[in-house]
């Protein structure tokens, strides 16, 4: 046996590592292509990836699949952003799950979806690839909230009478969210399924309003998202803010042919754009004069038409039924700290000394008015007990 020298031995080590690490990180990038993950499915994983507001670009902590967002002082200013998603799943009511007993004819007239919607094949070298286009389906709910700021606060606090809920508006506000389409795997050299997004279309928009007595009430016409329109779609991007990543577009190989990673890549992004939103603020004049402040936010809530191409044998699915999603969305924070009430005014112990000797003056004259003699006595008690006094 050849006998290797100690620097031999030791190089020897270290492509062994490296081969070892290289290993190790390919399998945990198959499933573990972010800091966390939405589902342990196959298929896409959607997550908030951030907010470009104005022209600033906020991401990282608060953004999963839920998202938070204040871009200035936590309890003034402009609103909070609330969000939250589901996953993108396939929806159950398919034709492939339908019993074999119902007529086609009948399923054709409903708005069952079919899927896999369509099947490509080619031919290279004898052999033959198939790819299938699957329609999934994707919600996401964002509302506008306020913090809650003391009633009169602003006496004590300046800033507090810049209130979230004080007509606060998002003008041309992007959220950003990531898709990771990095396959999954299971078991440790067994075959798994490529997926890249075909097409992202809108299902359905609805914007609707709370106002703080937690009464639905209609948005404010200025109230606008984009796009908005059933069928429009959503753009695709290589990188979040539309950074580009070609560098992150490396080629993955299925049975011995590449898949062009203009497609097939590891992630993809898109945006939807608050046009106009917020919370809107008004007053109304209440019983007994009372002076209510009023105010609403809005809450707009998107299903997405999700088409995905798929390479391999899809064999984890996440499929849920649509019919758990048909009151899906997020609704509007209630509560009401601000108005001016005689209730409120009347909490103040000096407020009430004042309201009374408001109303003993206007009591006296009302007297005098009425009855000048009573008060022409009156003086005379008082000048008596008070001259009695003197001597």
């Amino acid at each position: 046996m050849v006998k290797l020298n100690n620097n031999l031995q030791s190089l020897l080590l270290v492509l062994l590592f490296l081969i070892c690490l290289e290993g190790l990180y390919s399998g945990f990038n198959l499933v573990f292509s972010t800091a966390s993950y939405s589902t342990g499915y196959q298929g896409a994983h959607a997550q908030f990836a951030g907010v470009k507001y104005g022209t600033e670009e906020h991401s990282g902590a608060g953004f999963d699949t839920t998202m938070s967002f204040d871009p200035d002082d936590p309890q003034t200013g402009m609103c909070d952003l609330i969000g939250e998603m589901t996953s993108v799943f396939i929806p159950s009511e398919s034709l492939s799950n339908m019993p074999s007993w119902i007529p086609l004819d009948w399923v054709r007239e409903t708005s069952y979806i079919s899927n896999p919607k369509e099947s490509y094949e080619w031919t290279a070298e004898n052999l033959t690839y198939t790819m299938e286009a699957w329609q999934l389906r994707w919600y996401f709910s964002i509302s506008a909230e306020w913090d809650d700021v003391p009633a009169w606060g602003w006496l004590t606090d300046p800033k507090l009478a810049d209130a979230e809920w004080k007509h606060k508006r998002y003008s041309s506000t992007q959220i950003w969210f990531e898709f990771d389409l990095m396959p999954v795997w299971y078991f440790e050299g067994t075959d798994t399924a490529y997926f890249a997004i075909a097409k992202m279309q809108l299902a359905d928009v609805k914007l609707h309003a709370l106002d703080n007595a937690g009464d639905e009430v209609e948005p404010e016409l200025e109230t606008s998202v984009r796009p908005e329109s059933q069928g429009s779609i959503l753009p695709v991007y290589y990188g979040a803010f539309a950074e580009q990543n070609p560098a992150d577009k490396k080629p993955m190989d299925y049975k011995g042919k590449q898949l062009n990673p203009d497609l097939f890549t590891s992630k993809v992004y898109t945006y939807f754009t608050l046009e106009n939103f917020g919370t809107h603020h008004w007053t109304e004049t209440g019983p007994y004069l009372n002076i209510v402040d009023k105010w609403k936010g809005d809450v707009v809530t998107v299903a997405v038409d999700v088409t995905v191409f798929v390479i391999g044998e899809w064999a984890v699915q996440d499929v849920e039924s649509l019919e758990e999603y048909e009151e899906y969305g997020r609704t509007a924070k209630v509560g009401s700290t601000g108005g001016w009430t005689w209730e409120m005014w009347l909490s103040s112990p000096f407020n009430r000394l004042l309201l009374a000797l408001i109303v003993g003056m206007a009591a006296l004259v009302i007297l005098a008015i009425a009855f000048p003699g009573v008060i022409a006595m009156l003086a005379l008690l008082i000048q008596s007990i008070t001259g009695g006094r003197r001597r």
